[in-house]
């Protein structure tokens, strides 16, 4: 990541700073995007993306709330597990290129 990333850590830290603050400034009560409940003082928040991104699309724009740092942990966790579950994958633009190259030499 480079330091224009807005997932790098600074960047990060102050994109959780200003949503804190303008949740501080609302009256409105500050709730979890996940569990849907109340985010109350002295609760560990942390920022959340609203698309996980390791299955967002290059050059998705990046999204966030705020929400429980146990909610946040909880999916973080269950998206692994369900990564790991898949099988994997096979490059196809190596193995197209594989194709193209024993194409040329028969």
């Amino acid at each position: 990541m480079t330091a224009k990333d807005p997932r790098s850590t600074r960047a990060w830290r102050k994109l959780k700073a200003m949503h804190l603050a303008e949740a501080a400034s609302s009256s409105a009560p500050l709730i979890c995007w996940r569990c849907e409940l109340p985010i109350e003082p002295g609760q560990a928040v942390d920022l959340g993306h609203l698309t996980d991104q390791a299955l967002a699309e290059p050059g998705m724009p990046v999204r966030v709330a705020l929400e429980h740092r146990s909610c946040n942990r909880a999916a973080g966790h269950a998206l692994s597990r369900e990564l790991l579950r898949r099988p994997r994958v096979q490059n196809t633009a190596w193995i197209t290129t594989e194709l193209r190259v024993t194409d040329r030499e028969g």
